[in-house]
């Protein structure tokens, strides 16, 4: 319901901002982002709340520091926030690449939680997704597809 209202507030005044207070916990917050871009916008989406989650994968939980505190490298995420910034990425777009990809690497070398899998950044996973379903089409499990076809 927030994003919904800071895209109409967006769609009227060209930008739309929501807080919301007493929360700790924001579900998935990429459906959000994906929710302002389905809508023509683009949207920046965060919370105060304590870092309580790893990365897709992670069991050391040292992107989650670096999300929640101050970081320990010249990059994390505040740095890509500045980096995505449109005159940061006008101004240097070799620099904002640069950070991006040193997040992203550094979110990858987080312990996996099984061996042999890797640690994703949010999002990526319904991305692969995604790229898979428009290549190949949305895979059905057939069982089901036979209960339809008899119906």
């Amino acid at each position: 319901m927030a994003m919904q209202r800071a895209v109409e507030l967006a769609a009227q005044l060209g930008i739309g901002m929501v807080a919301m207070s007493n929360t700790n916990h924001w579900m998935r917050g990429g459906a959000y982002g994906w929710q302002a871009a389905e809508a023509g916008c683009i949207g920046i989406c965060w919370t105060n709340t304590c870092p309580n989650m790893p990365a897709w994968g992670d069991i050391d939980g040292r992107t989650v520091t670096k999300v929640g505190q101050e970081c320990e490298s010249e990059y994390g995420l505040t740095q890509v926030f500045i980096a995505i910034r449109p005159e940061v990425l006008n101004q240097d777009p070799d620099k904002a690449q640069e950070i991006l990809n040193e997040t992203l690497k550094d979110i990858q070398a987080s312990i996996p939680e099984k061996e042999g899998h890797t640690v994703r950044y949010p999002g990526q996973g319904t991305l692969i997704r995604r790229r898979e379903n428009l290549k190949n089409g949305i895979p059905v499990n057939e069982e089901i597809w036979k209960k339809i076809c008899e119906l």
